[in-house]
């Protein structure tokens, strides 16, 4: 059984409705702070990559991180590039993407 039924919340690539959405952002939040992070992907995971909104994405890399999965961090990183224009979120793109690449020692690319 999925560590969080996505299908309840999640139809069609969208949540539907925001309440919904923030509390799957809250439960995620909670997997978080318990150190759950294979929970955090599996959860995250069942929604296909294209639906998959660049919080959410940004979410899982972050889990992968944590779990030293830097392969599959920058892979997921480098498939959604930053597209906000928030510069504090491009910040955290960045410093995960070069932390990935810095912890597996690719120093020419980070």
């Amino acid at each position: 059984k999925s560590a969080y039924n996505c299908e309840l919340y999640w139809l069609r690539g969208d949540f539907m409705d925001d309440n919904q959405y923030n509390n799957f952002l809250k439960q995620i939040e909670i997997w978080n702070h318990n150190e759950e992070f294979e929970k955090i992907i599996e959860a995250l995971t069942e929604i296909p990559d294209n639906y998959r909104s660049y919080e959410l994405n940004m979410l899982l890399s972050e889990a992968y991180i944590s779990l030293d999965k830097y392969d599959e961090a920058i892979e997921l990183l480098e498939s959604i590039e930053p597209i906000c224009e928030d510069d504090d979120e491009n910040a955290n793109y960045f410093f995960c993407l070069g932390y990935c690449l810095w912890k597996l020692q690719t120093f020419v690319k980070a």
